[in-house]
């Protein structure tokens, strides 16, 4: 989630089920080319922070990311949801310009053999474009 020119994230390892406060961090800044992240919390950021932050600073009308990473979901929603054309490391540069490539058409997309991606204005704008 965006505020400002920072970002929410949840930490690495997390149990969605049992969410707490602590599990997450505010990420400052990052650079992309030295791969240094500023983060603020007590947990490690999960690998798929360079990739949000850098959707949020390329897309001005992305405030809101959900991300999820489940192969057999993929399965699922493969008819309905642009997929990413090659298959790259997670949070890697290669990587996220393939995601932004796809954002171009759509705030849906399938990162290839990994799970998948929605982006909107906010949790709300998401859950009613993708239900």
């Amino acid at each position: 989630m965006r505020y400002g020119k920072r970002i929410l994230i949840n930490s690495s390892n997390v149990n969605f089920e049992e969410l707490k406060q602590g599990d997450f961090l505010e990420i400052v800044d990052y650079d992309p080319l030295k791969k240094v992240l500023l983060a603020m919390g007590a947990k490690e950021p999960n690998v798929e922070t360079p990739t949000h932050w850098l959707i949020h600073h390329a897309r001005d009308e992305v405030n809101a990311i959900i991300q999820i990473n489940d192969v057999e979901l993929i399965k699922k929603f493969e008819n309905k949801f642009t997929t990413t054309e090659k298959d790259y490391p997670a949070g890697t540069l290669e990587q996220i310009k393939e995601i932004l490539k796809s954002l171009r058409n759509s705030k849906k997309v399938i990162i290839k053999n990994q799970g998948f991606l929605l982006v909107g204005n906010n949790i709300k704008e998401i859950e009613d474009t993708t239900m």
